[in-house]
């Protein structure tokens, strides 16, 4: 996207193109700020996450497990605290769930 703002100085792409990279660079900036508040990672810096989205997501990432229900099991909430554990573990971020 940013190459398309760049590649308008040569000719090489329009108006059109030039407008539409630059509402998907602002939107991408507003939704990293967002996520950025709603996620805070340990050894991630603002620009890091903002040219490497992963880095920004990967907390969220481990949330979706939540939602399928075949990851729960048969066991339910024995499951649910194996799965939370993983992810202390893993990120040493405690997963609250509130119903």
């Amino acid at each position: 996207m940013l190459g398309c703002s760049l590649a308008a100085f040569t000719g090489l792409c329009g108006h059109r193109d030039v407008i539409h990279s630059h509402a998907v660079v602002l939107m991408w900036i507003v939704l990293h700020h967002k996520s950025r508040e709603a996620t805070a990672w340990r050894g991630t810096g603002y620009f890091h996450t903002l040219f490497a989205p992963s880095t920004a997501l990967l907390p969220l990432e481990f949330c979706l497990n939540l939602i399928d229900q075949e990851m729960i099991g048969d066991d339910g909430l024995d499951d649910l605290t194996k799965w939370r554990e993983f992810i202390k573990a893993e990120s040493g971020v405690e997963l609250i769930i509130e119903a």
